[in-house]
């Protein structure tokens, strides 16, 4: 293992390629929906707020992407925050 790769998983740096492939991707999916990256990220944002309003989700842990293919997807992995049990 190169030292470059042992720094990038103990930091959890997903790196340039990782960035430019989302990147990629985003251009794919805004193009196939015809929205802007802008409105993209505003969608992202609104259903973030969405789910937290209704769900106890770990906002700094949840992700939204959107999947290219014919049709497109949305794929939301939001964790669950644990909750203080009442006694």
């Amino acid at each position: 293992m190169a030292f470059s790769e042992l720094v990038q998983r103990l930091l959890g740096s997903s790196g340039s390629k990782a960035q430019a492939k989302h990147r990629l991707l985003t251009v794919l999916v805004s193009d196939r929906l015809g929205l802007s990256s802008e409105q993209i990220e505003a969608l992202r944002q609104d259903i973030l707020t969405t789910i937290s309003r209704h769900l106890p989700v770990d906002s700094e842990n949840i992700r939204i992407d959107f999947v290219h293919e014919h049709p497109a997807e949305v794929v939301i992995n939001a964790p669950m925050r644990r909750q203080p049990k009442s006694s």
